[in-house]
Order: C-alpha cells, then sequence, then structure tokens
C-alpha cells in the first residue's frame, strides 16, 4: 500500500511539472514524499542526453559508511534495502575501458580551476547534473551516469522505465564539487584493486568515499586526514590480472593546493604488502600511475603529456574557455563498439562555486550551474 501510495504522489507531481523530463515515467518503489519530490525535479536539459536533478531527500551518508560496501552489487543491494523498499536491483556491471582526464589551473583573475573529462563505454548515457544539500553536510554539485544502474539517456523520458534508483544517485557521482571548493573527480587504472583490512575502520568503495569528500571535507589536507579514518576498498572487478580494476583520485581546493590521491602497496606493484594512500602533489591525472615505482605498472598514454605540456607553457594560468579547449584536445572520439569516449567535459570555478559542462563532446553549446543557486544558465 505504501508502495502505491508514493507511486500516486510521484506521478501526481511529475504531471504538475511541465519542465520534467520523464512526464509519465513511473516511479514505483519509493519511500517518502521528498524521494518523489526530488525524482520530480529531473528536467531534460538537451535532447535526452543531459538532466538536472535537485536531490530534497536524505539519502543517510552514515548509513551507507556503516554498511562497509565494498562493491558495486553490494552497493545497489544497500540503495535498494535503505532507500527504497526492495531487497536489491540487479544490475549487469557495465563494461570497463575508462579513458578520463583532470588537471587543475588558474584563471588570469586568480580563479581556481578544475578541469574534467569523463571517458567511458556508454553509447546512450543518461548524464545528470545533480545538486544536494544535506542538512549536515556541504552542498554540492556533481556529475552523475544513470548508466551505472542500467539506465541510459533515452530511458529516463521514455514514459515507462521505472526511475526508483535515481533516489541512489549521490552514489553514482563521478565528479563534483562542494560549496567550499573542493573538487574530487575519480580515474580508473588497470592494475589489482585496492583492499585496506586494518581493523576498526569502516570501508568505503570509490562512490561512497566521493559522497563523504563531498559532504564532509572543505580542503585536499581536511580530505586526507579524513581517508586516514577508513578503509578503501575499490569496487572493480577482482577476478584475474585481465580484469583488474583499481582507482586514483584527482582532488583540488580554493585556496589552490591540487593532489592525485592513490593507493598503492608499500612493497612495489608487484608486491603482496599492505595497501596504503599515498599522496602526489601534481596539476594533472590520466589512467596511469604516478607514485614512484608505479610508473608502469598499468601504462603510460598521451593525454597526460598533452595536459602537463599545455600546462607548462601556460604556467599553470588559462581562461575557463581555455581550460575546455584543453579538454576538447584530449577528448576521446567514439571509434568502435567497446571503446571509452567523451562522455562530457566539465570545467569547475573553485573560486566562483561554478560549473560548465559539454555534453558528448559538443562544444559549441555548455550549460552552466552554480552550487548555492539553482537556475541554469547558457
Amino acid at each position: 500500500m505504501k508502495n502505491a501510495i508514493y507511486f500516486l504522489l510521484a506521478a501526481a507531481l511529475t504531471l504538475s511539472t511541465a519542465s520534467l523530463a520523464q512526464q509519465s515515467n513511473p516511479a514505483g518503489m519509493l519511500r517518502d514524499k521528498k524521494q518523489a519530490e526530488t525524482l520530480s525535479s529531473l528536467k531534460n536539459l538537451g535532447g535526452g542526453k543531459f538532466y538536472s536533478m535537485n536531490y530534497k531527500a536524505d539519502y543517510r551518508l552514515q548509513e551507507f559508511i556503516d554498511a562497509d560496501i565494498e562493491s558495486q552489487e553490494k552497493l545497489r543491494m544497500v540503495i535498494a534495502g535503505t532507500l527504497m523498499d526492495i531487497p536489491s536491483v540487479p544490475v549487469p556491471v557495465p563494461a570497463m575501458k575508462p579513458a578520463c582526464t583532470a588537471f587543475k589551473a588558474v584563471t588570469p583573475d586568480g580563479d581556481v580551476i578544475y578541469a574534467r573529462n569523463f571517458d567511458y563505454t556508454f553509447t546512450d548515457s543518461g548524464t545528470i547534473m545533480l545538486r544536494t544539500a544535506p542538512k549536515r553536510g556541504y552542498k554540492s554539485i556533481s556529475m552523475v551516469s544513470s548508466s551505472f544502474v542500467g539506465i541510459s539517456g533515452g530511458m529516463l523520458c521514455d514514459g515507462g522505465t521505472d526511475l526508483s534508483m535515481l533516489v541512489g544517485a549521490p552514489y553514482m557521482q563521478m565528479d563534483g564539487m562542494n560549496e567550499k571548493g573542493l573538487a574530487v573527480s575519480v580515474l580508473h587504472l588497470r592494475h589489482k584493486g585496492a583492499q585496506q583490512s586494518e581493523a576498526g575502520k569502516h570501508t568505503v568503495m570509490t562512490s561512497v568515499m566521493m559522497r563523504m569528500l563531498l559532504d564532509r571535507a572543505a580542503t585536499v589536507d581536511e580530505a586526507v586526514s579524513l581517508l586516514g579514518d577508513y578503509n578503501f576498498f575499490a569496487d572493480g572487478v577482482q577476478k584475474g590480472k585481465e580484469e583488474w580494476s583499481n582507482y586514483h583520485f584527482f582532488i583540488a581546493d580554493a585556496r589552490g593546493r591540487s593532489a592525485v590521491l592513490e593507493y598503492i602497496m608499500e612493497g612495489g606493484p608487484d608486491s603482496d604488502s599492505r595497501w596504503v594512500l599515498n599522496v602526489i602533489d601534481d596539476t594533472a591525472v590520466t589512467n596511469y600511475y604516478l607514485s614512484e615505482g608505479w610508473e608502469k605498472a598499468c601504462g603510460q598514454d598521451s593525454r597526460y603529456g598533452k595536459a602537463k605540456a599545455c600546462l607548462g607553457e601556460s604556467a599553470g594560468v588559462m581562461t575557463e574557455e581555455e581550460a575546455m579547449q584543453l579538454l576538447q584536445a584530449v577528448s576521446q572520439p567514439h571509434r568502435k563498439k567497446g571503446d571509452s569516449h567523451t562522455q562530457w567535459s566539465v570545467v569547475y570555478n573553485l573560486s566562483k562555486k561554478t560549473a560548465t559542462v559539454c555534453i558528448g563532446m559538443d562544444y559549441g553549446r555548455s550549460w552552466r550551474f552554480a552550487v548555492r543557486n539553482p537556475r541554469r544558465y547558457f
């Protein structure tokens, strides 16, 4: 009965808002009014490929931290059991072949900017600019791909797909920035996944860790200190060497500090020793290790060299427009099925707390958002 009540509530809220993307899409597994209001805020900004959504419910971060989530499968199970009224939602794990790029620069006016390409294999990605405002945490905006829960861009407004899994959107972001000007993104590494297991510490996986940082850290130093209290568990496939999947993180703050956070084994890439967090001060990162002695652990690519060369030539100073041009220069076009290609490019201004977004390598069109201002403009 409760499900039916909230389904009707979600439908009523949807029909009353003319700008909604999913005007007749069901959401039959919600728990409360605020969740229904959240899904009813979903707006189609760009031809079924780009959306915005304001999260108005409690996404219960501490419960997700306490759950010791170490895989995508368990994340979906906790979303289903904690935020929805079902025990689990089986969703196929997408193919892993990411190729992302991120860097930090400073504008001629002194603003700190953080630029990021999210490159993945999705062919019909459902990209959402998500706004969160937790009662006990920092407001933030973040870029979410609904494809990680099996909902592509077209399905978000097809009139039939149940969108209830979007209540888990705060745990599906790939990059984001909070109201203090802290930005973070995740980048894939083709290597054995980190599995910390220190006694007495809760375990956080990739996206839960990023949500925790956006909600609770204001600077790079605060973020690093916070991570020291938790075990990190890479949530990629761990079955064999050909399927290894690890991650590192690029983080920056409004004070101008940037760093790459890498979980590495103390004894080197071929050892089986303790996993530790290594913090590398750098201004750019792609998809290979920067820790000393790990440079050849998963190969190298030309995008890092291009980004560093451009940053060097400009002494790390560039406008937001120039930062987007550099993202375009290191973007990945779609070549064949299974290859990674650029899903979005975003430039966060950590000083002004704004973001400029281009979707699907369409650099002739952009959207601009602000953390504290819910309106969007071009």
